[in-house]
């Protein structure tokens, strides 16, 4: 097995990417589907698939018994610049393996590596003959793999059925498909792991965002839909419009000041052109990229917008997926889109930390933050008919600053600027019943918590709960209905009465199993706690708390140093602590 001092030393894994792959390894020994990690851009996939690949590899006798076969994996991925990103995580993390590239973009075709990181267009025309048995399919932006059995990757992942398909999405949907794990056809069975991008944002792994919607979007309330997006055709013809564009430039270089890196996505490539040029006639130093740039002006331009000596970069539809520049700190959204995905990859494209990068301007033109929310606040469902739409949110812009909003708010707290008051019927109403709401929360509470009812608890969930500068805790949530819960928190990070307090939970909960050093520990053996099925809740002070606990006939006592198969003491070790 792969020893913890092997690692480069530059090489810090945080503990969520290491609690992703430990997850994840859990999920392949103890089901049968095929599990998706659900993380968003920048939170370091590349580097959660290169650990990922190498504890495969560690562990692949507890996952074959008997003469295994050679164990191979395979990483897919469509673009060149995912390809390269994995390959060179995967080389810093473990320089012994084996990996080898099958791409026609990169220029190589080779087969025969442990690991093959190879693009799906390239490796599709491989004849099923030629093709190598993989144990392993990883794919990078699973999000493109259809729900129903059509496209490429179904084609070839039709052809490997016998491979365990990994996948790892920040947009775990399609708008069209659905959820990637909750339809029939789904390759993907269920998420093993996932963390929302504003924890990230909170613990300071990902730059902050900030939103403003422009004066100069535009009216999109008469443009016509086929297959659930706007019709470009249409759209373009009005952004293209010269006198547009030029005030469109002009507002962007209104807000620009102190920000060195744009990135400007456009309706085609005739309005990327044309906005790049309205930028060079301003002063600003400016490139495009289309999906017909040779690849090496590509790399060029990109090599050039990250030293920052080119400012701005137009595209249309070209850099939402795969481009990997920290230092953008403006991205203007110059287009309509009713694909909440592709909304969440543009706006992601400038989550990612740089030096000097306090956080990133998102200018949106194209009515986008209004129709989604800003990206912590998205909200989304699945229809009867099978279709991912945003949840309705109750969003308003502020006409003196362009923020993005609460709709219940009175004052913007980014300008103060304070909403005029409406005028109100103050007709008198009165009833004859007296009214049956409890005035203060707390009587509520008690209403439902009087420290007498034994309360049947029909689900418990755990999580890692951050506040402030503190250690995490681990919160626990008991359900008494679809909306009620007590929570509790198990603070093993903590020191003195914290800690103890925890000790004494953990002596309750987890008979057999050693008191854990880390939240990720705890999580690794949630299921293997002993959680009461029924409790007793009183208020004490303003909240409730549990007095007493029924438990259920004990669960089997877990080995010490094994659960599930896996060793929970290296998975929790296998990196350096963040």
């Amino acid at each position: 097995m792969t020893n913890m001092n092997q690692l480069p030393s530059k090489v810090t894994l945080r503990d969520y990417q290491r609690e992703a792959v430990a997850r994840t390894l859990i999920y392949l020994k103890n089901n049968k589907g095929n599990p998706l990690v659900v993380a968003p851009t920048g939170s370091g996939k590349s580097l959660m698939i290169a650990h990922l690949c190498e504890e495969l590899e560690a562990n692949s006798k507890l996952f074959f018994s008997g003469n295994r076969p050679l164990f191979k994996i395979l990483i897919l991925a469509h673009r060149k610049e995912l390809l390269s990103q994995n390959a060179s995580q995967i080389k810093m993390l473990n320089p012994s393996l084996n990996v080898s590239f099958y791409s026609n973009a990169i220029g190589t075709k080779d087969l025969s590596g442990d690991i093959v990181v190879a693009g799906i267009a390239s490796l599709s025309r491989v004849p099923l003959e030629s093709l190598p048995r993989f144990n392993y399919i990883i794919i990078d932006e699973a999000h493109l793999v259809n729900n129903i059995n059509s496209g490429m990757y179904r084609n070839l992942l039709n052809e490997l059925r016998s491979a365990r398909v990994i996948g790892f999405s920040a947009t775990p949907f399609r708008l069209k498909g659905g959820f990637l794990y909750k339809c029939k056809q789904s390759i993907f069975n269920d998420v093993s792991y996932e963390i929302p991008v504003v924890k990230l944002m909170e613990r300071g792994f990902l730059a902050p965002l900030k939103s403003k919607s422009s004066e100069h979007a535009i009216d999109t309330s008469n443009l016509k839909v086929q297959a659930g997006e706007f019709v470009q055709s249409e759209y373009d013809k009005i952004l293209n419009e010269e006198e547009l564009i030029k005030e469109t430039v002009k507002d962007i270089l209104a807000y620009s000041r102190g920000r060195d890196s744009w990135l400007i996505f456009c309706s085609s490539v005739d309005h990327s052109l044309a906005v790049r040029d309205e930028l060079i006639a301003q002063g600003i130093k400016a490139a495009t990229i289309t999906g017909k740039t040779d690849p090496h002006e590509r790399d060029r331009i990109i090599k050039l917008f990250k030293a920052k000596r080119i400012k701005a970069i137009t595209n249309c539809d070209v850099l939402t997926v795969g481009f990997d520049a920290p230092n953008v700190d403006l991205i203007a959204i110059l287009r309509p889109t009713k694909s909440c995905g592709l909304y969440i990859q543009i706006v992601g494209r400038g989550t990612r930390l740089a030096p000097s990068k306090t956080d990133c301007l998102i200018l949106d033109y194209g009515g986008n933050i209004e129709r989604f929310g800003p990206i912590d606040k998205i909200r989304l469902k699945q229809n009867s008919f099978g279709k991912v739409q945003s949840d309705t949110l109750n969003l308003k812009v502020c006409p003196a600053c362009r923020e993005v909003i609460n709709l219940k708010l009175s004052q913007c707290p980014s300008c103060d600027y304070t909403f005029p008051k409406k005028e109100v019927d103050r007709t008198l109403k009165h009833s004859h019943h007296a009214s049956n709401f409890n005035i203060l929360k707390t009587d509520l509470m008690r209403a439902k918590f009087d420290g007498k009812q034994v309360l049947q608890v029909y689900e418990h969930k755990l999580s890692v709960h951050y506040k402030d500068k503190k250690p995490p805790s681990i919160k626990v949530d008991y359900y008494i209905s679809k909306f009620d819960k007590v929570s509790e928190w198990v603070c093993v990070e903590h020191p003195g009465f914290a800690k103890m307090k925890a000790r004494d939970w953990w002596k309750n909960h987890a008979s057999g199993i050693p008191f854990p050093n880390s939240c990720s520990e705890l999580l690794l053996v949630k299921d293997s706690l002993r959680l009461p099925d029924k409790i007793v809740v009183r208020i004490e002070g303003d909240y409730p708390v549990i007095t007493n606990r029924y438990f259920k006939e004990q669960p089997p006592k877990v080995n010490n140093y094994y659960f599930g198969g896996l060793n929970v003491e290296r998975l929790s070790t296998a990196s350096p602590k963040s």
